[in-house]
């Protein structure tokens, strides 16, 4: 008789399973050949933006200002870079803008490298504020989607400092930016100048600073829409019932999300989407940490795109990125560790509770805040 019971129990474990990995209705056609439509838009959007960026950057630049490492801190810069992407929720928006920043002489070299640093810090965010908003029945759900924010986090922070510091000391970014940047000719795509001329050219009547502001908008706007279409155009629950079948080891975690970032061009959200599935028990913590540092080696599809647009002066900005997520493969050898230190801090540090995940997010915002404004 207790055999039957624990057989039967065992059974209605994995029924569950079954049923909560599968449960949720395909999406119709027309509406993922609309969601590609949007990309298309929003590609557009994207690349229009660069654009615009740079000739805006170049003109506000010669007549108003120019952020270089004799007027501004290295900390003041990171937390800039940290606080940017606290507001556009994208490391690889903030990335693009300084690189456009960066080609138009307006910021330094330096200063790019320690800009984009403190926006992988800030790319945590996203994710910090999804195990809020997720609904979670039990206080122990929503730890389980709150650690994915934190692992996030605690991969970020060692890559910062180290980088933070060698460059600091060595200038050892800022010294490969501008060797690549002098050493490689300059190339410019024709039929990007051609796709955005009519725009460009009609709104050259506005002054250089309201073109710039309109420029960030639009940057911002995209990156946030494009990873949205993309999974649109797929599928979301596609794409979560893919994850949840392959995120099984290591390896194929880790491969998983690399491709799943390349395609989507958003480690935040390829991260975010995740948060559901861990909040119902479909995908563990433990897998999810390689898909992780996969996703942060993806995330460079996007950057590389906008260096692509930009020219050869976006050079410091793409290799500063590229950087932290090749020293953030390291890791991958130390996902046990990187675990452990996430359950010890979310279990016995915060105690995790709606309230304490909270001030944690207020407190982030308040570091990003300090180091931006008050150095």
């Amino acid at each position: 008789m207790v055999n039957n019971k624990v057989s039967n129990k065992r059974f209605s474990v994995s029924k569950v399973s079954a049923v909560d990995s599968s449960s949720i209705p395909n999406e119709g056609l027309g509406s993922r050949f609309f969601s590609f439509l949007k990309l298309l838009v929003f590609l557009y959007l994207f690349i229009l933006a660069l654009t615009l960026l740079k000739d805006a950057a170049f003109e506000v630049g010669k007549s108003l200002f120019s952020i270089t490492t004799t007027n501004i801190h290295p900390l003041k810069a990171f937390g800039i870079g940290w606080l940017i992407t606290l507001i556009v929720q994208s490391s690889s928006a903030t990335t693009a803008t300084f690189a456009a920043m960066n080609s138009a002489g307006v910021a330094g070299f330096v200063v790019v490298v320690f800009a984009i640093i403190g926006s992988r810090i800030g790319t945590s965010f996203t994710s910090m504020l999804a195990s809020l908003i997720v609904p979670s029945k039990k206080k122990k759900d929503l730890r389980h989607g709150f650690e994915i924010a934190l692992a996030n986090l605690i991969y970020a922070v060692p890559i910062a400092i180290i980088m933070f510091f060698l460059e600091l000391f060595f200038h050892i970014f800022s010294d490969i930016g501008k060797s690549v940047t002098t050493s490689i000719p300059a190339f410019n795509f024709s039929f990007i100048d051609t796709i955005t001329a009519p725009i460009r050219n009609g709104i050259e009547i506005l002054k250089p600073w309201i073109i710039m502001i309109i420029s960030l908008l639009l940057l911002a706007f995209s990156m946030e829409f494009i990873p949205k279409a993309i999974i649109g155009s797929f599928g979301k629950n596609n794409a979560r019932r893919l994850l949840h079948k392959y995120l099984k080891n290591k390896w194929s975690s880790f491969f998983i999300g690399m491709i799943f970032t390349i395609l989507v061009f958003s480690a935040s959200i390829t991260i975010t989407l995740l948060i559901p599935l861990v909040i119902a028990r479909l995908v563990k913590i433990k897998n999810l940490i390689p898909y992780m540092i996969g996703a942060h080696v993806g995330g460079a599809s996007d950057v590389i795109l906008a260096g692509l647009v930009i020219g050869k002066g976006a050079s410091t900005a793409v290799i500063t990125y590229l950087f932290f997520s090749i020293i953030g493969l390291l890791w991958l050898f130390f996902t046990d560790e990187l675990l452990w230190l996430t359950k010890r801090i979310s279990k016995n540090v915060l105690s995790t509770s709606r309230l304490t995940v909270l001030l944690f997010v207020i407190s982030f915002i308040l570091i990003a805040l300090s180091l931006a404004f008050l150095l």
